[in-house]
């Protein structure tokens, strides 16, 4: 009997196993870093090097930049993007000044006696930043472009061709009986 009193104590006093207060670690460990990351990605200040805000996409479309902005490969897009930024003057929208030109604008349009030339007015500061925009754009995509290598221009020249394609296959063919 003594035996199985020795055996019952032995039992009992059996090493607890570590791997389960290890794991619980490890994994409060690896919860806290997601939560940290997840944290630091969306308090960190948006001039992040590796991620550029996309430059404005009503600009992009307008101007017909898009295609050949979307075209270009992931690098020479956040270059392209990190130009766009630099150059953010240009192309920030200021709301409140747009707002300002819009309440400024529709007072001109229902003033009696109607005066042409202050709406005309308002029309070329209007055009004036949208030049401004596009020539900024021209220029970024140019002096993208002319950092490609040979191979890496084809590429891309072949990308714009592929997303445009089809409006290339639907346009009118040229008619020779004009004159």
């Amino acid at each position: 009997m003594a035996g199985n009193t020795t055996q019952g104590t032995g039992a009992s006093a059996r090493p607890r196993r570590r791997w389960p207060t290890v794991l619980l670690a490890v994994s409060l460990t690896a919860n806290l870093l997601v939560l940290g990351l997840v944290a630091g990605a969306h308090l960190r200040d948006d001039r992040d090097a590796r991620r550029f805000p996309p430059p404005d996409r009503t600009m992009l479309s307008d101007s017909g930049f898009r295609p050949f902005f979307e075209a270009m490969p992931r690098d020479a897009r956040n270059a392209l993007g990190m130009a766009l930024r630099d150059r953010g003057a240009v192309f920030a929208p200021d709301r409140d000044t747009l707002a300002a030109e819009l309440r400024e604008m529709l007072a001109v349009m229902r003033a009696e006696p109607y005066d042409p030339a202050a709406l005309e007015a308002l029309l070329t500061v209007q055009h004036d930043r949208v030049e401004a925009r596009f020539a900024a754009g021209r220029s970024v995509l140019s002096e993208q472009i002319a950092t490609m290598s040979p191979a890496e221009r084809r590429a891309y020249a072949d990308r714009i061709e592929d997303r445009f394609a089809r409006a290339l296959e639907h346009r009118p063919a040229p008619r020779s009986d004009r004159d």
